[in-house]
């Protein structure tokens, strides 16, 4: 829009000579970029815009007051924030009692915690006790890989280790950038996640980021148990919409049907 007053990204690919958007693995939401907020109108006329080439999509957007959106279905979806413009005191005291008795459990093994860049200790531990469990894809793990990097190169990111003694119990990877810390990824071993070694690494990062007038995006997670483990630390739910349609023609809708059923 204008000299580039606005822009969106459209992350696509193509399949069977089919445009297809989608959201990129990793990350959340798309938004309009440019140089001030964009207006409700701005962000409508960017998504009635799309090219109609792109007859199957699935993107999400910040839960803005969207209007005349009539191409694709919306959904709300739940993610996870806890503002940070309060001192750690104020901010632990909403900490719930299971929250607070792990990290006490944690402060009593005397677990520290580290910064590093070695991503080959994460992957591995990544893998074990999450990724495989999720089904992650060799090309999943890769560009994880390629994503953290980039940010420990440009300093955007910080990845963190809780260790008793020599021994690894949890990894958190963070994108730190303007007023926003995202958690992209973490692991932990049985021992790790017996003895709060993961709430006493979000402790850490909530502790050292206090009155940073930032967010802390947890990213928000449909599985009700990782969710309930960020509002324990005091977060709260915050909605997100997803946008979906498939207008691809009825046989190759049919086999895409057909796909995802047998992959559930």
């Amino acid at each position: 829009m204008g000299d580039y007053e606005f822009i969106m990204p459209i992350p696509y690919t193509v399949k069977k000579k089919q445009s297809i958007l989608y959201q990129p693995f990793f990350s959340q939401q798309l938004n309009i970029l440019g140089k001030k907020l964009p207006s409700v109108e701005v962000i409508s006329h960017f998504i009635s815009s799309i090219p109609p080439k792109f007859k199957l999509a699935q993107f999400n957007f910040p839960n803005y007051l969207i209007q005349n959106i009539t191409d694709y279905e919306i959904e709300e979806v739940v993610c996870q924030y806890l503002d940070l413009n309060q001192e750690h005191e104020a901010v632990s005291s909403e900490y719930s009692t299971n929250a607070k008795r792990q990290i006490k459990k944690a402060i009593k093994n005397e677990l520290k915690v580290t910064e590093t860049r070695d991503l080959e200790v994460f992957m591995p531990l990544f893998k074990e006790t999450v990724g495989d469990k999720l089904g992650f894809l060799e090309d999943n793990y890769s560009r994880l890989h390629k994503l953290m990097n980039v940010g420990l190169h440009l300093n955007k990111g910080r990845l963190l280790t809780v260790q008793k003694g020599d021994e690894v119990l949890s990894m958190g990877y963070f994108f730190i950038q303007n007023n926003r810390i995202t958690y992209l990824k973490g692991a932990s071993t049985i021992q790790g996640r017996d003895i709060g070694a993961m709430y006493y690494l979000m402790d850490y990062m909530i502790q050292e980021y206090s009155k940073s007038k930032r967010v802390f995006d947890f990213g928000g997670s449909k599985v009700s148990s990782i969710a309930e483990f960020y509002k324990k630390l005091g977060a709260k739910d915050q909605t997100y919409l997803s946008f979906s349609k498939n207008d691809l023609p009825w046989l190759l809708k049919k086999a895409k049907g057909v796909r995802d059923r047998l992959k559930k």
